[in-house]
């Protein structure tokens, strides 16, 4: 059950990554890796006590953390993230001229 509730930050972040490669696709490949180091390194400060938990709030795995109670509230806010950030992606990839 605790992984499960980790997978909606999982398609948070495959979601960014369908976001970046509609709008950029040239650089989405460095800018999802790079998003996805910053999450890292948010929890790797978040646990040594060197970061807020308001700054480690940024990071969707912030809101499934294994530490904290996990709300349904905050799964469903991220699905709908997810959701509006692969929309958004498919729509920015769809008015690309691919041929």
């Amino acid at each position: 059950a605790m992984m499960l509730a980790m997978l909606p930050a999982v398609w948070v972040m495959a979601s960014i990554a369908i976001a970046a490669y509609g709008v950029a696709p040239r650089y989405a490949t460095a800018a999802s890796w790079l998003i996805f180091v910053v999450f890292l390194i948010l929890e790797l400060g978040w646990e040594m006590r060197q970061v807020s938990n308001l700054v480690f709030a940024i990071s969707p795995f912030a809101h499934v953390h294994w530490t904290s109670e996990v709300h349904a509230s905050s799964i469903l806010l991220l699905l709908i993230v997810a959701t509006m950030l692969t929309t958004a992606g498919l729509a920015a990839l769809s008015r690309r001229d691919i041929a």
